[in-house]
């Protein structure tokens, strides 16, 4: 299949139709790049055709054109009750047609500037995968709108792939991907795993193929942390079921880097 060469496809993974206005906020802030050709691909998961038609209103509210494209609408209907964040990502994927890629949850944003950034660094390395730096909104829900309890630009530290091997640093939207230098066969998230799928995705990739992190010099989005526990990240507020599906979580990764091999010498960064 022929790439759209200079499209970035950003897959934006949505569940809960009451979160309308915080996805619009993550569109704003992909309607803002200065990058010459942005597809989103707004993947929704088990909406009802109301619901539907409801995001389409509300997308519809921006003016979007030949650079800033309307977002293409997916409705993912999965079978049965469960964790679905990985098939949506694999409906993502499928449903891009650009050479890049990258991914925005609902409830994060990136700067205007992210997407060229990581984009260049690609190009500039001949790399995979290219990454920036996040920094975190700690912020506490409060019906349609977030208290912000501080803004921390330290939250997620690393400097390359040493320490991506050891622990992730790079949060889902940190990163950019060159459809054209990954095979077909590692392009995918492992809908078995329901936390740490990015986690696996990124060990999988970086060791097989070519990463920059040398965009990290510059910050490209935000993560929003919210501190009620209400997203899928340590720590905060944690029941059991939940602190059982991070432990299994951390045996899969610990497994998949046994049979990685990592903790010897690796290969595959770009300096």
């Amino acid at each position: 299949m022929p790439f759209d060469t200079p499209t970035i496809d950003i897959i934006v993974r949505f569940h809960d139709p009451e979160k309308c206005e915080t996805l619009s906020r993550a569109l704003f802030s992909i309607y803002g790049q200065t990058y010459e050709a942005v597809q989103p691909l707004l993947i929704l998961q088990d909406f009802s055709p109301e619901q539907v038609m409801e995001v389409e209103r509300m997308i519809d509210g921006f003016a979007w054109n030949r650079k800033r494209r309307r977002p293409l609408v997916r409705n993912y209907m999965s079978e049965g009750v469960g964790d679905h964040r990985s098939a949506l990502l694999n409906e993502g994927l499928r449903s891009g047609r650009g050479r890049y890629i990258a991914i925005l949850d609902y409830d994060d944003v990136v700067y205007r500037h992210a997407y060229g950034h990581l984009i260049r660094r690609l190009d500039a390395s001949n790399a995979a995968i290219a990454f920036g730096r996040i920094a975190v909104k700690h912020v506490y829900p409060l019906g349609r709108y977030e208290y912000v309890q501080s803004t921390t630009r330290n939250s997620f530290e690393g400097d390359g792939l040493g320490d991506l091997l050891r622990s992730n640093f790079c949060p889902i939207h940190s990163f950019v991907l060159d459809r054209s230098k990954i095979a077909d066969e590692d392009l995918y998230f492992d809908e078995t795993m329901i936390r740490m799928e990015d986690y696996d995705f990124l060990l999988r990739t970086c060791v097989k193929y070519p990463s920059d992190f040398s965009g990290l010099s510059r910050y490209v989005g935000i993560y929003y942390w919210r501190i009620d526990g209400s997203n899928t990240i340590e720590p905060y507020h944690q029941t059991r079921d939940a602190q059982n599906d991070w432990d299994a979580a951390r045996e899969r990764i610990d497994a998949l880097k046994l049979r990685l091999g990592i903790g010897a010498e690796t290969s595959g960064v770009v300096e």
